[in-house]
């Protein structure tokens, strides 16, 4: 049966209900209308027409929005297009009449009123057990709902988007809000939670720019992801006993949030649970039994100046307290045995630290960018420090690298700028990457182990007090750029083994004297550029090669010897200067002087046996 049919047969009914019983001939009155269990169907009152349906098994009514049950995309098209929107003042009956019986409505279905942003207050009967999802979602103009005690369950996003809801007090035997109920309220001051309910599921305050207040009932065991993001009005929060975690992003972009009480029965942090809290501080304490502080759970805390961490914790996330500007020390528990990349990144005001004992890597960008960290352990165990792990630290002395260290990353401690002025790497480190070292411009003397097997590019690269390096003999290649501009570089010995110079590897360093390997058969561009103080070179029989740019920009050898008896090729650009005298074996001084590059050198005489 139709909608128009229904209420057809409702207007014929209040016809003949009001015929006189006077009347001498009355007729018959006619069959009541099925029932038509599921169907949508009107019912007006105190002056709202509204939908609803009616549920065959319990006999109860839900109400409904208009296009129930052919729910269009919420994006494309609202529940309540081509049909007039409940506007003002919203009262629901407790009962509804349909086809002549009664029925209790116990129920809200699904976007009843998405999104009825004129209805500005709305009262619900005792009876009502269930708002479903999205049932409020949208109405922007409302400002006061009354909840019924009865109500036992409110559904997903139930009050998403209104806007102008200042407060809202849920009964307290309540014991389910759905996920995100008062996501984006941003007119919300007050709320008063349920002491019957369990969890505060994920982001049911989410983006509540204006609470100030809102009571966390005991019993309560966690705090959803979300729960309480952008909440930027809220300045102190009390967390009962009873809360086992603090989910991702719970507390996130709580900007005016100063305290927080955390519970003895607390285990988890979750990942950026307290991130963007700009005023929370200046201390914390995090309580025993917490096992785990999660992705950047504390970052960008700029007013965090202390924070006390407990035995119990097992792991810390990356960026756990990334960018906590005014955080002067941290000691972290012994047993502790992980600490994520850039857990301290940009600390600015740390100066100490205490590693735990138990500790067995130095992660990435761990330390990076801390400028005034002057001091911190390295304990024995550590096996690895991770790229850019000291990077920054521009006042950090001394450091002693353990017994057990193997590698040593990328940019480990670039620009720690007065480690120094000796520093030796322990036996069993085999490898030194990219950039290690470079710009540690007190650094004075390096010693570097047996065990090396590679070092990266630049490793010591601007190192400009450096003046002492030996390479051990069994390394076949240095890469590009490893003593690039140490200023202050005179000699250096180079591994016997090598087989290849690459490029830039001594370009503007005070070398006067070095010796090239046997093995060395290529040296790559700009090898030896800008290298004013080296006079005098020996080349070794085994050259065959020779790039651009080798000897240029300021580099004037007086003394050139070479010992390949056929000429080395070399490009149009290898040097820049030919005033050079070349010294090649007894018998080749024709070659080199009919090729077309060397032929460019005025003086070329053959050696003597």
């Amino acid at each position: 049966m139709t909608l128009a049919a229904v209420l057809c047969c409702a207007m014929t009914m209040t016809v003949f209900t009001s015929c006189s019983k006077d009347n001498d001939n009355p007729e018959p009155e006619p069959e009541l209308v099925p029932i038509e269990y599921g169907k949508v169907f009107t019912y007006t009152y105190e002056g709202q027409t509204l939908y609803y349906v009616i549920d065959e098994t319990s006999q109860t009514a839900t109400a409904v929005a208009p296009c129930y049950p052919d729910y269009p995309n919420p994006k494309e098209k609202n529940f309540w297009e081509g049909y007039e929107m409940p506007k003002g003042k919203v009262v629901m009956p407790e009962t509804v009449e349909y086809s002549g019986k009664t029925f209790p409505l116990t129920a809200l279905g699904q976007g009843v009123f998405y999104p009825c942003s004129d209805i500005t207050s709305l009262s619900l009967p005792e009876g009502l057990t269930i708002i479903d999802k999205g049932a409020f979602s949208c109405c922007f103009g409302m400002e006061t709902i009354d909840l019924p005690n009865s109500l036992q369950r409110i559904g997903d996003y139930a009050w998403e988007r209104c806007s102008k809801l200042e407060q809202i007090t849920f009964p307290n035997q309540l014991t389910h809000i759905g996920e995100g109920a008062l996501n984006g309220c941003v007119s919300l001051t007050t709320c008063h939670l349920p002491a019957q309910l369990e969890n505060i599921i994920q982001f049911l305050f989410y983006g509540c720019e204006n609470l100030t207040t809102v009571n966390i009932p005991e019993g309560i065991t966690s705090i959803g992801d979300g729960a309480f993001y952008g909440c930027s009005s809220l300045t102190d929060f009390n967390i009962p006993e009873g809360t086992i975690s603090i989910g991702d992003g719970a507390f996130c972009g709580c900007s005016s949030l100063t305290d927080v009480t955390f519970p003895s029965t607390l285990t988890t942090i979750g990942k950026f649970a307290f991130e963007y809290d700009e005023k929370l501080g200046p201390d914390i304490v995090i309580p025993e039994g917490v096992t785990e502080i999660g992705y950047a759970a504390f970052g960008d805390c700029y007013s965090l100046e202390s924070i006390v961490l407990p035995s119990t914790l097992q792991s810390i996330g990356e960026f756990a307290f990334t960018v906590c500007t005014k955080l002067k020390n941290v000691t972290f528990p012994d047993q502790l045995t992980q600490i994520g990349g850039a857990a301290l990144q940009e600390c600015k005001s740390l100066t100490t630290c205490h590693l735990p004992a138990q500790l067995e890597n130095i992660d990435l960008y761990l330390f990076y960018g801390c400028e005034n960290l002057t001091t911190v352990n390295i304990p024995e165990g550590i096996t690895s420090i991770g790229n850019s792990a000291f990077q920054g630290c521009s006042i950090l002395t001394d450091i002693t690298l353990p017994s057990t260290l193997t590698t040593i990353g990328d940019w480990a401690f670039g620009y720690a700028e007065k480690i120094g002025p000796d520093i030796v790497i322990p036996e069993g480190v085999t490898e030194i990457g990219i950039a290690a070292f470079r710009n540690c411009s007190s650094l004075e003397t390096i010693i570097l182990p047996n065990s090396l097997q590679s070092i990266g590019d630049y490793a010591f690269a601007t190192c400009i007090k450096l003046n002492n390096v030996t390479f051990p003999d069994h390394l076949t290649h240095l890469n590009k750029g490893v003593l690039q501009g140490c200023t202050s570089l005179t000699t250096c010995l180079l591994p016997a083994q090598m087989e290849y110079i690459d490029q830039w590897l001594l370009s503007e360093t005070a070398i006067s004297h070095i010796e090239i390997p046997e093995h060395v058969a290529r040296i790559d561009s700009h090898a030896f550029q800008e290298c004013l103080s080296l006079q005098e070179l020996s080349l070794p029989a085994g050259l065959t090669e020779m790039a651009d740019s080798v000897f240029t920009l300021g580099t004037r050898l007086e003394t050139l010897n070479l010992a390949s008896t056929v000429p080395p090729t070399v490009a149009n650009d290898t040097f820049d200067d030919y005033s050079t005298a070349i010294f090649v074996p007894k018998g080749t001084g024709d070659a080199y002087r009919k090729d077309e590059i060397w032929g460019r050198f005025a003086t070329i005489n053959e050696q003597e046996e």
